[in-house]
């Protein structure tokens, strides 16, 4: 004699090799787990099925307040709270989810959830529930994990009105779940998720634009996304629950992020052996920032034996892909000659583009390269002087036993700043800056004043009616320089590439 739970893995067989869709094969799971009448034992509470939906239960509006959608504050113990007391007025829905999370004094037992579910969609068509039995199929929780049926399930919530499908549906097209992948689809769910404020939309969305997924690159609205969600009430609690969540669905994103986490201790305690494991993963499904951070592993031994090959081809493949940072861990490797001929003007052409993508540490490299080791260095000072006339006032046109408008520090030679001779191997170092001694030998812009310029010891920081020229100095500095390779930038930095760390 067969088993329900054969009957129903042989249908969805069948199902398959047909070709037909999650949302047949759904009609099939439900068709084969009908419930008996009466009452339903689940954990150690009976719910009578007339009254499995009282039109006062408090679901909807704490699952709101929980994701964040439609509402000004994500409060994770006030959404609960109010699962729970929908939970205690005898709503299904609400009881699989305090079974499903542990909630409500609740042990977590996903089949006793599963058997929650799927009454509310079988006796109302219930979105919630919809919802909540998609999630159980595609993570295997409380059933056989088939994620087919669970995007049939998602599809169905979304058609009941459930907004909050958006956010998985988004998931499922980003990494092909029961569904062919479409970057551009799931941008979307993630795009109608995030105008309602879902949560696991909005940060999904901003990951997407982090990294370039489907959309063009853009730091500033990944940010916004973020910080829109976290002004809200979402705490870091609450971002790791979410990625680790997103991480068991096989969401390469979150395993990168948590990932992150575990690297570097933020917020979670240091695991660098589960951080290199979530990279491997995250690498495999094309994260190219995975694949940086794989390489620098490898490079360093962070978490993994020391194998520059390896190293090697995760830079390659990210860099491929327009990865700055692993052209900013190829120009290493060439400058060194890591695994690579050493060649400092493939180094500096892999700076070069690392620092188009504005990879701070390549942009560092280049400048120290262009300014080169200083070996002397010497202060070059300009005067400049005006004389002050009853007609026009200040004025730069002095008298023949005057000065020059512009001179030398010993006021006998004529020098406008622009034009001071750099000697060959020597190059500024910074621009030129008024010297401001205010309240005793300056005024707020530079000047000293004095009744003519031959009482040079006579100068005072302010003006009055008898002091009838000024003066204020100017600064720079000159250094002779020794030109750099690119090895030589990296010379005293044991660690060059955490500079670069993503």
């Amino acid at each position: 004699m067969m088993t329900g739970q054969r009957i129903v893995s042989e249908r969805k067989e069948k199902l398959k090799s047909s070709g037909r869709t999650g949302k047949d094969m759904i009609e099939a799971s439900d068709d084969d787990t009908k419930f008996g009448k009466g009452t339903l034992g689940m954990g150690n509470v009976a719910i009578p099925p007339a009254d499995l939906f009282p039109s006062n239960d408090k679901l909807t509006t704490g699952i709101s307040i929980l994701r964040g959608i439609n509402t000004k504050r994500i409060e994770m113990r006030k959404g609960i709270a109010y699962v729970i007391e929908a939970m205690r007025n005898g709503n299904v829905v609400a009881e699989g989810l305090c079974n499903l999370n542990g909630w409500g004094g609740r042990s977590k037992t996903p089949l006793n959830a599963v058997q929650c579910f799927q009454v509310a969609v079988e006796k109302k068509n219930h979105p919630l529930g919809l919802l909540a039995l998609g999630r159980c199929y595609l993570l295997g929780l409380g059933v056989e994990k088939d994620v087919h049926i669970g995007f049939g399930y998602l599809q169905k919530a979304l058609e009941a009105g459930s907004i909050g499908a958006h956010a998985r549906l988004g998931t499922c097209y980003a990494l092909g779940l029961g569904v062919e992948q479409n970057i551009a689809k799931a941008v979307g769910h993630f795009e109608k998720g995030a105008e309602v404020g879902d949560s696991i939309a909005q940060l999904s969305l901003g990951q997407h634009y982090l990294h370039g997924i489907g959309v063009v690159r853009d730091r500033r609205k990944a940010v916004a996304l973020t910080q829109d969600v976290v002004k809200r009430g979402f705490s870091i609690e609450l971002q790791i629950d979410l990625w680790e969540t997103l991480a068991q669905d096989g969401n390469p994103i979150a395993e990168l992020e948590i990932g992150r986490m575990y690297m570097l201790g933020r917020d979670v305690q240091t695991d660098v052996a589960k951080a290199v494991g979530l990279y491997s993963r995250a690498a495999c499904q094309g994260i190219t920032a995975a694949d940086s951070n794989l390489g620098i592993c490898f490079m360093h031994g962070i978490g993994v034996k020391i194998d520059m090959e390896r190293a090697l081809t995760h830079f390659v493949r990210s860099a491929q892909k327009g990865c700055g940072v692993a052209l900013y861990q190829l120009a290493i490797m060439h400058a060194r000659g890591l695994c690579l001929p050493a060649d400092d003007v493939k180094a500096q052409e892999y700076l070069r583009r690392a620092a188009a993508k504005n990879v701070e540490a390549a942009k560092e490299a280049l400048e120290s390269l262009r300014k080169g080791d200083v070996l002397e260095s010497q202060e070059v000072v300009c005067h400049e002087s005006q004389r002050y006339y009853l007609r026009s006032g200040w004025s730069a046109h002095l008298l023949p036993t005057d000065p020059s408008p512009w001179s030398s520090e010993n006021g006998k030679l004529k020098l406008k700043k622009e034009n001071v001779p750099i000697p060959q191997g020597w190059s500024w170092v910074n621009d030129w800056e008024l010297i401001i001694q205010v309240p005793n030998r300056t005024d707020e812009n530079g000047w000293r004043y004095a009744v003519d310029f031959g009482t040079l010891n006579s100068f005072f920081p302010n003006s009055t009616n008898l002091r009838f020229v000024r003066r204020r100095t100017w600064r720079r500095t000159l250094a002779k320089r020794n030109r750099l390779k690119v090895r030589d930038v990296f010379r005293d930095v044991e660690d060059a590439s955490t500079a670069a760390y993503m």
